[in-house]
């Protein structure tokens, strides 16, 4: 085999190296490009993912003041009762609730309480069992703030109060009271002869954000 013939074979050796070489490199800036792809749908999905999350905790914290539920048989917003399981599981409070929502409407959703006008009508008829009563539309359990209210609130009486500053009824207002100011909440109990009646004084739900639980 001559020189002339061995040195064309190295040649195309070399040109078939190259262009395996060159299909190589093709290849590996195809892999890169697909990884990329793949890094961006991935980015992407993880973004979209954390707005949809971020769109959902925006809802619940809305429903918690737009929505009502129960507790103890008693029916008020989901705020408020997130609230109360919240100091009920965190702190030494072990209080129920007697009475909150009295509207109309809603005072009987989850179980037999009565509605303020209920309560209203009983004790002026002097029936047995009904004591000293409100009229309806004029107590922080229809969401109204009263003259006492007005003054702490800083309002007029008569003025719609914001679904969180709702008045509750409770077996233990005064140990409500320790255990939610103790995780910080504020709490007002604002009748000096009714220990068991509590009103939230600012919105909850900074502190609800804070302790992990919306």
């Amino acid at each position: 085999m001559g020189l002339k013939h061995r040195a064309e074979e190295v040649e195309e050796a070399r040109d078939r190296l190259r262009a395996k070489a060159k299909r190589l490199g093709v290849r590996i800036e195809d892999l890169r490009d697909e990884r990329a792809d793949t890094v961006k749908r991935a980015q992407t999905k993880a973004e979209r993912l954390r707005e949809l999350e971020a769109k959902i905790a925006k809802k619940e914290r809305e429903e918690l003041w737009t929505k009502r539920a129960c507790i103890d048989g008693a029916t008020t917003w989901k705020g408020l009762v997130l609230v109360l399981t919240v100091v009920e599981a965190r702190t030494s409070w072990g209080g129920g609730v007697n009475a909150a929502d009295r509207t109309a409407a809603h005072a009987d959703d989850c179980g037999n309480k009565s509605s303020q006008q209920e309560l209203y009508d009983g004790w002026v008829a002097g029936l047995p069992g009904f004591y000293p009563a409100n009229p309806p539309g004029t107590g922080s359990h229809e969401g109204i703030a009263d003259a006492t209210l007005a003054r702490i609130f800083n309002c007029r009486a008569g003025t719609k109060l914001p679904a969180w500053a709702w008045g509750l009824d409770l077996s233990d207002g005064p140990g409500f009271q320790i255990g939610a100011e103790r995780l910080g909440f504020k709490v007002v109990r604002p009748y000096s002869g009714e220990p068991w009646h509590c009103n939230l004084r600012e919105n909850p739900t900074p502190v609800l954000k804070k302790l992990g639980v919306v």
